[in-house]
């Protein structure tokens, strides 16, 4: 529960955060997951009353109703993982051998389809695993990973090797943000404090900048990202979620050498935030939410008071205009991200009249669902702009900058976008609610972090990012719930 309401007029912003932080949606999957459309059609409708009366300013009673159901569901919720832990072994103490399998059918005696406790049963499990509470000894064996690779990705990928990152030049281009030319080492420094200036001017400008084809060195792969896109195409034919992409050594070297970046505007002791994530974005309906499948509603990771320090604040020196950086977004596309299989999207601060207003009621709303099919979108839309870019290139945002996914068109010849994101801040600033625990540069290296630090932290991501997909019980293979 959260602490007492803020005055009146804070209210609607905290409401806001409330409903923006999963907590309804909560609500509404428990109702969809009971399959008791009269349940499910009452929670609908106490969310759209909620949503009307915070529209039309009422914040005080927003505050009154949703703390009533806030403690509603804190008891059910309670109730729900007493029963999924009860589930996840057995009274010999035997790990769960009898979880349900794709087909659906779920334990002993279970029926067809989606069972009462579908997404309750997975939200354990992975919480279990992310809070260290339960282990997975086969979920963490480097074979299992490795030998579900086609030959060509094995050879090239690894786990638990211990295969150290390099650092890596920005390289020339300083005129558009390019990473990819130089040759000469003992220019680097001068390059990148070239580089890097020029990509601060983009940052504060637009909220956003892009270095194509950034100088990757990832092991045996090579210069590119090839082989990790590859081995989400194996995951997704072993039935595991893109974002188990993070088992592989690869995926930490891409994620230490961003750091070379990341410093520049965040400080040599800034810090990664476990809610990384990956996605496999194929010609899906939209509605299918799969887990991996693409975030396609214009919206902003954080508000602008967790992202930016207000204007002539921040630490003394630090690279950043007007408004320094808290944190930002970083998101890697493995292979190209066309116009077709579906590039990013965002919008320049020039067209965001909301982009540093963080008390604006829509400030966390810019575009929203009025009924299925219809949205309400809360900027200019002619002022948002594609970003096609080639595998391996770096795109960056401002956590308060809209931006979006689009979908991938059946018609393309290009394959299905495939991309890994993360979130970097300030060690010095406070930690974000609910943000778990930060990792340091060392403890990021792929000699540090262990399969089971990796399982752990994909559970939780994928806890986190639950509010843009169904956690149904067939989302992951049988195998994860082997615990112990």
């Amino acid at each position: 529960m959260d602490p007492s309401p803020p005055p009146p007029a804070e209210v609607p912003l905290a409401a806001r955060k409330l409903l923006a932080r999963q907590k309804m949606r909560d609500l509404l999957m428990a109702a969809a997951a009971s399959r008791d459309k009269k349940d499910f059609e009452e929670e609908t409708a106490f969310l759209r009353s909620l949503l009307a009366l915070s529209e039309a300013g009422q914040g005080e009673e927003v505050t009154k109703r949703l703390g009533a159901k806030l403690a509603e569901m804190e008891k059910e919720r309670q109730d729900d993982a007493d029963r999924a832990a009860s589930k996840a072994k057995k009274p010999s103490g035997e790990t769960m051998e009898d979880a349900p399998s794709a087909g659906g059918s779920g334990g002993s005696g279970g029926s067809g389809g989606l069972s009462l406790d579908d997404e309750t049963r997975l939200q354990g499990c992975l919480r279990a695993l992310a809070k260290g509470e339960a282990k997975n000894a086969e979920a963490s064996a480097a074979g299992l990973w490795m030998g579900m690779l086609d030959a060509g990705t094995g050879t090239a990928l690894s786990v638990g090797a211990g295969a150290e990152s390099r650092m890596v030049s920005l390289g020339a281009g300083a005129g558009s943000g390019s990473a990819g030319g130089g040759d000469d080492d003992d220019d680097d420094d001068a390059r990148n404090a070239a580089v890097l200036r020029h990509l601060d001017g983009l940052l504060s400008r637009d909220g956003f900048f892009v270095i194509p084809r950034f100088r990757w060195t990832l092991g045996d792969v090579g210069p590119g990202v090839e082989g990790l896109a590859a081995a989400m195409d194996s995951l997704k034919c072993a039935g595991w979620p893109p974002v188990f992409v993070y088992m592989y050594d690869q995926a930490w070297q891409l994620i230490s050498q961003l750091w070379s970046v990341m410093e520049g505007f965040l400080g040599a002791d800034c810090v990664l935030e476990p809610s990384f994530f990956a996605w496999s974005v194929g010609p899906l309906k939209p509605e299918s939410g799969n887990v991996g499948s693409n975030f396609g509603l214009p919206h902003r990771d954080y508000p602008a008071s967790e992202a930016l320090y207000a204007a002539g604040e921040g630490p003394e020196g630090a690279v950043g205009g007007a408004q320094q950086p808290k944190l930002l977004s970083v998101w890697v596309p493995l292979n190209d991200a066309t116009l077709d299989n579906g590039c990013m999207y965002a919008v320049p601060r020039e067209f965001d009249a909301n982009f540093d207003k963080s008390d604006d009621q829509a400030h966390m709303r810019s575009a929203g669902e009025v009924r299925p099919g219809v949205y309400k979108i809360r900027f200019p839309l002619h002022g948002a702009r594609p970003l096609p870019a080639p595998a391996g290139s770096v795109l960056c945002w401002n956590g308060n900058t809209i931006h979006w996914g689009a979908s991938c068109s059946r018609h393309t010849s290009a394959a299905p976008r495939k991309s890994m994101a993360m979130t970097f801040r300030r060690a010095e600033v406070a930690q974000l609610e609910g943000g778990g625990s930060p990792i340091s540069r060392a403890s990021a290296a792929p000699s540090a972090m262990t399969p089971e630090m990796r399982l752990a932290l994909i559970s939780r991501a994928l806890l986190l990012y639950s509010q843009w997909y169904t956690l149904k019980d067939t989302a992951v293979p049988p195998l994860l719930y082997k615990t112990s």
